[in-house]
C-alpha cells in the first residue's frame, strides 16, 4: 500500500523515469494505482456491498379484512418476508376510508330492483394509504377504492343512442367520460 502511495506520489511530482506519453495514458495509470491500493485495503478493513431491491405488494381490502394489518415483515439478513414470518420487523398499511362517502361493501342486486338495465359501474371512495415501518412513516398515497363505493347504473336510454360512447377506468370501474363520436 506505502509503495503503491509513493508510485503515485512520484507520478503527480513526475519523478518517474518513464512517464505515459499523453494525459489519458497519465490518468489511466493515476486509475490503476487507485484501483489496486482500494483492493488491498479492502483486505484490512473490509468492504461493503448495498444492493438496492424493488419488491411489489398486492393488497386487495375485503369486507371481513381489518383496513390496519401488517403488509410484510423486514429482514436485515433476509430481506422481504411473510407477514406471518416473526423473524423480521412489521410494515403495517393502514388504510383511512373517506367516511363522508363510505357506503360500506355493495351487496348484490336482486332482480325485483328497478332499472334493472344499463350501463353498471362503480362510484369509487376516496382512502389514504399509509404504509408504516413500526413508528416511522414510508409513503402516503390517497387513492381511489372502488370495493368500498356504490355501484350505479347508466340508464340504457342513453346508451342506445347512436353515437354514444362511454370511457371507463378498468382499475376502478368507475366512468371516466361520456361523449358524442
Amino acid at each position: 500500500i506505502y509503495r503503491l502511495r509513493q508510485l503515485r506520489n512520484q507520478f503527480l511530482r513526475g519523478e518517474v523515469e518513464s512517464l505515459p506519453p499523453d494525459k489519458g495514458a497519465y490518468k489511466m495509470a493515476l486509475d490503476e494505482i487507485a484501483n489496486q491500493e482500494k483492493a488491498y485495503m479492502e483486505l484490512f478493513i473490509g468492504k461493503v456491498e448495498v444492493q438496492t431491491v424493488k419488491q411489489y405488494f398486492d393488497f386487495v381490502p375485503e369486507a371481513n379484512q381489518n383496513l390496519n394489518t401488517v403488509l410484510l415483515r423486514f429482514s436485515h439478513q433476509n430481506g422481504f418476508l411473510d407477514p406471518m414470518d416473526v423473524s423480521g420487523t412489521p410494515v403495517y398499511i393502514e388504510v383511512d376510508v373517506d367516511t363522508r362517502q363510505y357506503r360500506n361493501f355493495v351487496s348484490e342486486e336482486t332482480s325485483k330492483t328497478q332499472n334493472a338495465t344499463g350501463l353498471v359501474y362503480c362510484k369509487p371512495v376516496s382512502a389514504e394509504v399509509k404504509i408504516i415501518d413500526r413508528t416511522l412513516l414510508l409513503t402516503t398515497k390517497e387513492v381511489q377504492l372502488s370495493q368500498f363505493g356504490q355501484v350505479l347504473r347508466l340508464p340504457a336510454d342513453l346508451l342506445n343512442d347512436r353515437g354514444v360512447g362511454v370511457e371507463m377506468d378498468v382499475n376502478t370501474g368507475a366512468i371516466r367520460t361520456i361523449f358524442y363520436k
